[in-house]
C-alpha cells in the first residue's frame, strides 16, 4: 500500500519456481511450460517427451531413438522407430495346395495376413487346383469338346519326318508332318505339313477332351502294308500328347529292288501338340 508517498512492503508475493508441465509460467519468465522434459517409455523403448510450450500442461509423444533391433511380428515396436511390426520378413505358406507368402500386418497385434499364392495358373482339366482357389477343375474346364472342324489345327512340338523305299528315284513313303487337324470330334485326323504320301486321314472314334485316350489309324494294304496310327490323350482342350506310329509289314517293305536299300522300318515318334 502507498503511505506518505511511499510503497509499503509487498505482501502475498509469489516467487519464481522451477518450471513444470502445468499450463502455468512457474519461473515467471513470461513463457508457459518452456524447457520441460522427462524420460518416458513407448512400449519397450526408452525415450523422452517434452511439455508443449505455451500449452495447457500437455505432453508430446514419447520419442525413442531407434535401437536397430530386428522387427518381429509380435505387436511390439522392436526397433523403436515408432511403427509396430513394420518391415517384418514375409513368411512362406501354403494355401489350397499352392505355395504362397504371408506378411505381418503393420500396426497390428502380431497377426499375419492371408496366405497369397505365389503363382496361380489358369484352371485346366487335370485334377489339380491350378488357380489356387480351393476348387479343382471348376468352371466347366472338363466339359469342353475338342471342336471337330476347321481351324482345329494342333501343332507338334517337333516334326515327324520319315522317308523310305526309294524306287527309281521316287520315294514311296514320304512323311514330313508338323501338325494335325481334328475333324468330327477326333473321329478323323488329317496330318498336315510338307509331305504326307499316304494322303488319306487317320480315322477312329469320336472323343472329347480330355476324356482318356484315342487311337486313329490309316492302313494302306498291299505287299508292303503301311499302318499309320496316332494314339494319345488330351490334357486340355488345347493340348494333347501321344505317339505317332509308322508300321510296315510285308516282303516289299524291305525288297532290295523296289526299295533300293532304303527299307521301311517301324517308327514311333513321341509328340505333344497344341492349338
Amino acid at each position: 500500500s502507498c503511505t506518505g508517498g511511499m510503497w509499503g512492503p509487498c505482501e502475498g508475493a509469489v516467487e519464481p519456481t522451477a518450471e513444470i508441465c502445468d499450463g502455468i509460467d512457474n519461473d515467471c519468465n513470461g513463457i508457459v511450460d518452456d524447457g520441460v522434459s522427462e524420460t518416458c517409455t513407448a512400449g519397450r523403448c526408452m525415450g523422452t517427451r517434452t511439455c508443449v510450450e505455451g500449452g495447457m500442461g500437455e505432453w508430446s509423444a514419447c520419442m525413442a531413438p531407434p535401437t536397430g533391433d530386428p522387427e518381429i511380428c509380435d505387436g511390439v515396436d522392436n526397433d523403436c522407430n515408432g511403427i509396430v511390426d513394420d518391415g517384418v520378413m514375409p513368411m512362406a505358406c501354403t494355401v489350397n495346395g499352392c505355395t504362397g507368402t504371408q506378411r505381418c500386418l503393420e500396426g497390428g497385434m502380431g497377426e499375419w495376413g492371408f496366405c497369397i499364392p505365389d503363382n496361380p495358373q489358369t484352371e485346366v482339366c487335370d485334377g489339380v487346383d491350378n488357380d489356387c482357389d480351393g476348387q479343382t477343375d471348376e468352371d466347366g474346364v472338363c466339359t469342353m469338346t475338342c471342336d471337330p472342324d476347321v481351324p482345329d489345327v494342333y501343332t507338334f512340338d517337333k516334326r515327324v519326318i520319315y522317308h523310305c523305299c526309294n524306287f527309281l528315284g521316287s520315294t514311296i513313303v514320304n512323311i514330313d508332318v508338323d501338325s494335325v487337324q481334328f475333324q468330327l470330334d477326333g473321329a478323323r485326323i488329317q496330318p498336315l505339313g510338307n509331305a504326307w504320301s499316304p494322303g488319306n486321314p487317320l480315322t477312329g472314334a469320336a472323343t472329347t477332351c480330355p476324356a482318356g485316350t484315342f487311337s486313329n489309324t490309316l492302313v494302306l494294304s498291299g505287299d508292303c502294308t503301311e499302318t499309320y496310327r496316332l494314339e494319345g490323350t488330351f490334357t486340355g482342350p488345347n493340348t494333347f500328347t501321344g505317339t505317332f506310329y509308322l508300321e510296315f509289314t510285308g516282303s516289299q517293305c524291305t525288297d532290295p529292288v523296289l526299295c533300293g536299300g532304303s527299307n521301311c522300318i517301324d517308327q514311333a515318334f513321341a509328340v505333344t501338340a497344341t492349338r
